[in-house]
Parts: structure tokens; C-alpha cells; sequence
């Protein structure tokens, strides 16, 4: 349920670091006898592999590889999003940008096919996924397709490798900072796995060394956790059962003395600052091949979040919720001109929420937001809801030079008992063997925050924010696997809160 838990600003910032440890792979040749027995080897060429394509147009796609050596990452793949044009982030700490001139909460995030709840520990520190899992990343700025819907801003998706299956291995992550483990590799010839876990201990190392400095306190330095598991098991060459679950924890606390310096322009921040969240969630994936023409992707998934947390005498929340969906994508080939594609998610969810906060009228691009002498306000709420999204689109190669995608995105939901219907559209046009000029339409809708929507901190006939994006590009091939690619955009924004 997005948008539930107010923004959070934290006067304690950390820099934490994890080592990169090399994955070796093993290239094996195939050794064939002729008739005068005489062994040869097959002839292997070995090339540079390029970027990852996108799944959809207009979009962006890095490799693993990529991600942790790109300048910025820290060794951390997640971050490498920082580094890329059109984002936009509202302080040093936040690591959750403004795409393209939407907010930091206005952007959809999923790996693997699911869901995820949030991306980074302590909004920005680090990524809550093992560096050495992460495959490929997946970024759609705008004029994205009708796979996704329910946000006007920016999609990223990640997708994790699957399991090693040559050997059973152990990799271990140790630094001053954290300690993990990786434990990977086959059950038997058609089934693999992995397990990843790691946990912070730089608080019990520093849980003697840290003194109270200008008025703050450090009652609990950051701690964090989390975790990654893949079964995949391949029962044939049509078949794959991926059984996947993911979870993250972090915990801080400080004290601020009345008379910090800190807090001198902003009283209301004296008193305890702590933050306690944590989810997890699980979901089993089949992918089939029915024939060489039809290919489906269906999901189940769960997931929970706990949060709660207080922020001086600015207020407090708790806020946990659980959610449950069953997602569909079918893909079909109906001839050498059109490729149609179809999907369907269902989700219902529940929600306990508790507030008690001092609300300003700011929003996240307002840093210097003040917030003593705003009124208290408090709710206590239970909240059962549910929605349905499906998109139906085409991919319609006209000939050799020109495809067309043509889609259309629907989103229900029951909580402001809303409909609607989305067209979107995108082209690629290949100039010549190495240019490429892309185009794309669509229209959005985002339903408002909690807070907004709600009858004590907000309006709860506000209507949703509704955007029109648009763009063309131009992307131009050079050799060793660079390439130049240049985009404009425009994006109109309504309805804003």
C-alpha cells in the first residue's frame, strides 16, 4: 500500500561500505573424436558481452557488472541509479530520486517479477540486495509501457540471477562494517538454489567508542539486515518453478538535547529520534512454454511490513500491513508481424495504522520544512483493500526497420473506488544498422498518499494525480560496445496535492 508512512528526515547520517568479491566462471569446451580418432576441441570465441537489452522500449538496461564498477556505486549495483541523467535527489542522504520531475514517492520498484517494499536500508545507505546476485537493472523514466501502472513517475526493476548449478560454493562477506554469506548451488540435475543473508555489527563495535557530541546522543547506531533465497527447479524444458523470498530489517535511535545546536531553528526535534522497519516477502513464479507460439508467466506473492518510529516531539506511527497478489503475463505469437501481449494482477491487502503527527504544509523538495508550531494530529485506522490492474499491447514489427507498440493499461482499486483506462504507445526505428531513433505516449494515474486521502490529516475526496508523458530519442551504436544515446521528454502533472 503505497505512500502509508510519512516522510522521514533523520539528523544521523553513516557511511557504510561492503567489500565486492569476484564471482569466477569456468568455460568448458566439447571435445569430439573424428574417425581417425584424433580428440579435437571445438573452436571457442570469446566476445564482450554488451549492455543487457531492455524488456521494454524506451527504457535503459545495465549488467551487474556494470552497476558495481559504475563511479558513485560504492560497490553497491542499487546505487548506481544515483549516477544516471534525469534523477533528481532532495539531500545527501536520500537515495530515492525524482524522476523526471515526479517525487521520490512516486516511482514503482519490482525484482523478479514481484513487488519489493523498499530498496535501500535507512533510505539510502545501502541496497538491500546482495551485490553478487544482482543479474541486470532496469530503468523506465518515462512513456513506459502498459506492463506497469499505478505511478507517474519512474520504474525500476531488478532481476536477480538464478542459482549456480556446476558446484556447490560459500562466499563469504567480511568488513569492519558487516558480515554475510552466500551459499549456492545444485540439489540435483534440475533443481538449484541459493541462500544470502548478512547483518551490521559496526554498533556493537562502536557501542563503548560513541559519546554524546553537541547534544545527540547515540542511543542505537544504525543496524541493519536482510536476506535473499531462490529455489529454482526445472522439471522440463517447457517448465520452471521459481520459489523466491527477500527481507530486510534496520533499526536507529538518537537522543537530541533541548539546547542542541541542531535543533535551534526547529525546537520540536528535541527527544528521542528512533526508527524501527522491516519486510518480508515471498513469492512462487512458473514459467511455460505451452507451445512455440504461447509462453505464460504467473506469480503468487505475500508480503509483510512492519514500521514504527518516533521523531522528537514531532509525533510517532506504527504502521504494519500485509498484502497478497496473484499476477499473470501471457505473451503470444500470432505471425511474423505481431506479437501480442496480455497481463493481469490481483491484489488485497490490509493495513493497521496509527499517527500521531505534527503535520507542515511541505513536501519532500522542501529540506528546510519547519516544523514546531504546526497543529498535532492523530488517526487510528484499519484498512482492508483491493485492485485489479490488466494491459493488453502489441508488438508489431511493420517491417525491417520500424516496430510499433500500441497498448492500452487498466487500473481499479476500491479505497476511492476508481477506474481507469490508459493508452499507451511507443515506436523504434532502426535509421541504419547502428542508429536508432524511439518514441513514446502514455497516459498515467497515481492514487494520493495515505495521508492525504485520509479524513483527519487530509481530504478523502481528493481525486488522483494524473500525467501525460511523452519523448522521442536517439541512440547511436559505436564500437567496443559504447554508445551515445540522447532523449527528450515532456511530462505534464495534474492534480497535484
Amino acid at each position: 500500500m503505497r505512500g502509508i508512512i510519512p516522510s522521514r528526515r533523520f539528523l544521523l547520517t553513516t557511511a557504510i561500505a561492503s567489500l565486492v568479491l569476484l564471482n569466477l566462471h569456468a568455460t568448458h569446451a566439447v571435445a569430439q573424436s573424428n574417425s581417425d580418432g584424433v580428440t579435437e576441441l571445438e573452436e571457442i570465441i570469446v566476445e564482450e558481452a554488451g549492455e543487457p537489452e531492455p524488456s521494454l522500449p524506451l527504457g535503459t538496461g545495465m549488467s551487474g557488472k556494470t552497476l558495481i564498477s559504475a563511479p558513485g556505486s560504492g560497490g553497491d549495483p542499487v546505487r548506481t541509479l544515483q549516477t544516471l541523467p534525469g534523477m533528481t535527489f532532495t539531500d545527501d542522504q536520500e537515495a530515492l530520486p525524482a524522476v523526471r520531475g515526479s517525487r521520490p514517492g512516486d516511482n514503482y520498484f519490482q525484482a523478479d517479477f514481484a513487488p519489493v517494499d523498499y530498496l535501500f536500508h535507512f533510505d539510502g545507505l545501502l541496497s538491500v540486495f546482495n551485490a553478487d546476485l544482482v543479474e541486470s537493472f532496469e530503468i523506465y523514466q518515462s512513456s513506459y509501457g502498459p506492463e506497469f501502472t499505478g505511478v507517474t513517475g519512474g520504474v525500476f526493476d531488478v532481476k536477480l540471477r538464478e542459482p549456480e548449478t556446476d558446484r556447490f560454493r560459500t562466499t563469504l562477506d567480511i568488513s569492519i562494517f558487516q558480515a554475510g554469506a552466500l551459499i549456492e548451488g545444485p540439489i540435483t540435475d534440475t533443481q538449484s538454489f541459493y541462500l544470502a543473508t548478512r547483518t551490521s555489527y559496526l554498533d556493537l563495535l562502536l557501542a563503548d567508542q560513541i559519546e554524546e557530541e553537541d547534544g545527540i546522543r547515540i542511543d542505537q547506531f544504525p543496524k541493519y539486515s536482510d536476506y535473499q533465497g531462490k529455489y529454482v527447479w526445472k522439471p522440463s524444458d517447457d517448465n520452471k518453478l521459481t520459489l523466491q523470498f527477500n527481507g530486510a530489517r534496520d533499526e536507529a535511535q538518537i537522543n537530541i538535547a533541548e539546547d542542541a545546536e541542531d535543533v535551534e531553528t526547529d525546537p520540536i526535534f528535541a527527544g528521542i529520534t528512533r526508527l524501527n522497519e522491516s519486510f518480508h516477502a515471498q513469492s512462487l513464479v512458473w514459467d511455460h512454454k505451452a507451445n512455440d507460439k504461447l509462453t505464460i508467466k504467473t506469480m503468487v506473492s505475500h508480503g509483510f511490513s512492519d514500521s514504527d518510529g518516533q521523531f522528537g516531539g514531532i509525533g510517532n506511527f506504527d504502521v504494519d500491513y500485509e498484502e497478497y497478489a496473484l499476477k499473470n503475463k501471457s505473451a503470444f505469437t500470432l505471425n511474423d508481424r505481431h506479437d501480442p501481449e496480455v497481463g493481469v494482477q490481483f491484489t488485497k491487502g490490509k493495513a493497521d495504522v496509527q499517527l500521531a503527527l505534527n503535520v507542515p504544509a511541505c513536501s519532500e523538495f522542501d529540506p528546510g520544512c519547519i516544523f514546531t508550531g504546526t497543529e498535532r494530529l492523530s488517526t487510528v485506522k484499519k484498512i482492508s483493500y483491493s485492485s485489479t490492474t490488466a494491459f493488453i499491447k502489441d508488438n508489431w514489427y511493420v517491417n525491417d526497420k520500424l516496430t510499433l507498440y500500441p497498448g492500452l493499461a487498466f487500473q481499479s482499486e476500491d479505497i476511492l473506488d476508481q477506474q481507469f483506462l490508459e493508452p499507451r504507445f511507443a515506436l523504434e526505428y532502426a535509421v541504419s544498422d547502428n542508429t536508432i531513433v524511439s518514441a513514446g505516449f502514455g497516459q498515467y494515474n497515481q492514487a494520493p498518499d495515505f495521508l492525504e486521502s485520509d479524513s483527519v490529516f487530509g481530504n478523502p475526496d481528493i481525486e488522483y494525480e494524473n500525467a501525460v508523458h511523452a519523448q522521442v530519442g536517439l541512440q547511436r551504436f559505436l564500437d567496443n560496445g559504447w554508445s551515445i544515446k540522447t532523449e527528450a521528454y515532456y511530462k505534464a502533472l495534474d492534480n497535484l496535492v
